[in-house]
């Protein structure tokens, strides 16, 4: 509003650089615009200073400045899977994250994968565009793979998480063996250099096997087994 009674036009530059005032749209507003920061947009952080100059009939003029802060956005990160294999054998990731400015893009995203995630990124492996990383799994089980995307600003960054299931074969050890009588509940037959299993009225014999079974993941799931056992010698 001008004091004097005066009409007053609008001229905008929404990119002032403190010296030479470049207009590019005229009117009281509101005024809209897409920042550009370099050859693409959506490429921040970056700051820019809207200008708009106000002119009186009366012959007053005033130019005001405002900050205008453009925020990075962020990287996308997909892990893509989920992935299947065999314990002992290559597991070949896919990613697909990308980043909406091409700036970012040119520049090269950071990729830090964790084969085994979980809930806190420990890298196994990273760096620019690793997108098709590979990694041998020593035990079967269900784990997690997870992968951090980081653009050139090092200030955003985005997780994706895929399940990752390894079915293998694991040969339990037995470690202790015995077997115990019918007639005799009483004895322990554990240093007993035979083993003996037979059904024989009163004097039921049944054996007894332990297996060390600590190679096998906490978080394996087992969905057979299979018992291997030699004799020595069968009655008649």
């Amino acid at each position: 509003m001008d004091p004097t009674g005066g009409t007053i036009s609008f001229a905008w530059d929404l990119n002032y650089n403190g010296v030479t005032f470049a207009q590019v749209a005229t009117g009281p507003g509101p005024v809209r615009n897409t920042y550009p920061d370099g050859p693409a947009t959506h490429d921040g952080p970056a700051t820019h200073v809207l200008a708009p100059h106000l002119t009186s009939t009366s012959g007053a003029t005033n130019l005001i400045t405002q900050t205008v802060i453009v925020l990075d956005i962020p990287p996308t990160a997909n892990a893509g899977g989920p992935y299947n294999g065999a314990m002992g054998t290559l597991v070949t990731f896919t990613d697909t994250g990308s980043d909406p400015s091409s700036t970012d893009m040119t520049a090269g995203l950071i990729f830090e994968w964790d084969i085994q995630y979980t809930c806190v990124l420990a890298a196994d492996a990273s760096g620019i565009n690793l997108t098709s990383p590979s990694f041998t799994y020593a035990t079967a089980g269900n784990f997690t793979v997870a992968l951090r995307v980081t653009d050139k600003d090092r200030d955003v960054n985005a997780i994706g998480a895929a399940p990752v299931t390894l079915t293998g074969c694991l040969t339990a050890q037995s470690i202790g063996d015995s077997h115990s009588r019918e007639d005799s509940a009483g004895s322990n037959f554990g240093t007993a250099a035979s083993m003996f299993v037979r059904s024989d009225g009163a004097r039921d014999r049944r054996a007894l096997v332990q297996f060390d079974v600590s190679s096998i993941p906490s978080n394996a799931t087992i969905t057979s087994a299979t018992l291997r056992l030699f004799a020595s010698a069968v009655p008649s």
